[in-house]
């Protein structure tokens, strides 16, 4: 039987309606790191005053110049470990609710950093070759050249890779497997799901994305700042509902 993925819109929504100390927390969590760290890069990293007013080359210079600079790298690899550890200690505490085993925050969340540097490492394996394939090819769009070969081959080859190891690093997590077994029976798993992987990346990685950019494009003064931020740690709290829900629902399919 197919996935439903209108249910698992519902259920998602049900479990944040009937946890509302867990949705409570985790937003409350989230946007405490994205101000927190928002505030930081201002500090160590300081915006052109007027940015808006200089052309689009001179700021794409500037934003080159910036993300060149191995301090602001460091800076950014932070951010991206931190949310990745809050997005999984989420996904821990959604698992012990659901399994009615929850020990509280302090527990799930020393589990979770137990397996962090699998999930890391998986993480990594599922978006690597995506990304540099993305950047090549950005990169040869922008210096108006031709598009490399190696380029365009990682970035297909690496939505196929992303589409199918997608739910490895959460069965790591709730799983005692090892690394390789959390590969090797994902990609098991995978075999003829491709379609319903697909869609559920679709609506993962780039639908609740674009949701987020475009209520961050909203973000024009203080107030509204604030409740785009309230907003987008929402979505992400659905997120990590949504792809439990998808999770158990395709293991037990």
């Amino acid at each position: 039987m197919p996935i439903n993925f209108t249910q698992l819109f519902k259920d998602s929504w049900h479990f944040l309606q009937n946890e509302r100390k867990f949705a409570f927390s985790f937003v409350t969590i989230f946007v405490l790191a994205s101000a927190g760290f928002g505030l930081l890069q201002q500090v160590l990293f300081p915006v052109v005053e007027n940015i808006e007013a200089l052309s689009e080359e001179q700021q794409m210079n500037i934003l080159l110049q910036q993300s060149g600079d191995l301090s602001y790298l460091w800076f950014t690899l932070a951010k991206g470990l931190a949310t990745l550890f809050i997005v999984y200690w989420g996904t821990m505490t959604v698992h012990q609710i659901s399994q009615r085993q929850y020990q509280g925050l302090t527990k799930t969340a020393g589990i979770t950093f137990k397996r962090l540097l699998g999930i890391i490492l998986l993480t990594v394996l599922c978006f690597l070759p995506f990304f540099i394939g993305a950047i090549g090819t950005i990169a040869g769009v922008l210096s108006q050249s031709s598009i490399s070969f190696i380029s365009l081959f990682l970035m297909i080859s690496g939505i196929f890779i992303l589409i199918r190891l997608c739910l490895s690093p959460v069965r790591y997590l709730l799983t005692n497997e090892s690394i390789k077994s959390a590969v090797q029976n994902t990609l098991i798993s995978a075999k003829g799901r491709t379609a319903v992987l697909f869609f559920y990346c679709t609506i993962s990685y780039l639908f609740f994305s674009l949701l987020g950019l475009q209520l961050a494009m909203l973000a024009q003064n203080m107030l509204l700042t604030i409740v785009a931020l309230v907003i987008m740690s929402f979505i992400n709290v659905f997120s990590i509902v949504f792809t439990y829900r998808f999770y158990t629902v395709y293991q037990q399919e």
